[in-house]
């Protein structure tokens, strides 16, 4: 059960989200105003150039205060003959809507997938509950001037469930974790108080004995934030839901 969640788990996305609370690392975007004069290109250096750009977007349901709402997250695959130590920030365009979001080198993460380097910018949000469809640009600039830009759409068709997972009391089902979906299952996370991930695991519709999360002497010393994330079969769309208490749902009657 929790070599499976692992494995789906492991992708350039990686986990879908680090804090204890995902929604205190949201980025949001600012205002719009005229790029004539932000990207110039530069005289000299080598540009850098962008391989492929990847997206997930994500509806996620905030359990302690009932908020729910859209996150995109991107993953850039690029390269530059000055090593990509020279990129300095991206910055991500939706001219319809007149938004832009900017993230630095300090606030994105590299991750491996498949022996290459994939820049991922985690949980951007825009005004309202839900991430603008249609087109954008994306732009990558090294330290020297130089940039790259590339575009991509989110499809109009992309509406997410607003049907979220969830924990049920285990009270009467034996020392059981219940879950309900409509979908069938759902990995559970657990993480601990400073958002470790202590581990990952495969939940069904029902019942789900605790004895397998429980063996493990980390989750059992440090757990104490559950979450329950779902992949879409596209595999650009997911769902996130938490936390959960796990002393009321992980360790009561045990």
């Amino acid at each position: 059960m929790e070599e499976r969640a692992k494995r789906c788990l492991t992708d350039i996305f990686s986990l879908p989200f680090a804090a204890p609370c995902f929604l205190k690392s949201m980025v949001s975007p600012f205002l719009f105003i005229p790029f004539i004069a932000l990207f110039l290109e530069a005289c000299s250096g080598s540009a850098p150039a962008i391989g492929d750009v990847r997206w997930r977007l994500t509806a996620f349901h905030d359990t302690r205060t009932g908020k729910t709402g859209e996150y995109l997250s991107l993953a850039v695959f690029a390269s530059d003959d000055d090593g990509q130590d020279d990129f300095e920030s991206i910055s991500l365009i939706n001219d319809g809507h007149e938004l832009y979001w900017q993230v630095s080198v300090e606030d994105w993460v590299v991750r491996q997938a498949r022996q290459q380097s994939w820049i991922v910018l985690e949980k951007l949000v825009a005004p309202g509950d839900s991430v603008p469809r249609g087109g954008y640009r994306l732009i990558l600039r090294d330290y020297g001037g130089a940039q790259a830009e590339s575009s991509f759409s989110v499809a109009a068709q992309a509406e997410l469930p607003q049907d979220f997972p969830a924990l049920a009391p285990s009270d009467g089902r034996g020392g059981a974790l219940a879950l309900e979906t409509p979908r069938g299952e759902s990995i559970l996370m657990v993480r601990s108080e400073a958002g470790v991930l202590l581990g990952s695991f495969i939940l069904r519709r029902g019942p789900n004995p605790r004895g397998a999360i429980l063996a493990n002497e980390q989750i059992r010393s440090q757990a104490r934030e559950l979450y329950l994330y779902e992949q879409g079969p596209s595999g650009g769309h997911s769902i996130l839901a938490g936390p959960w208490s796990a002393e009321d749902y992980l360790f009561s009657d045990w």
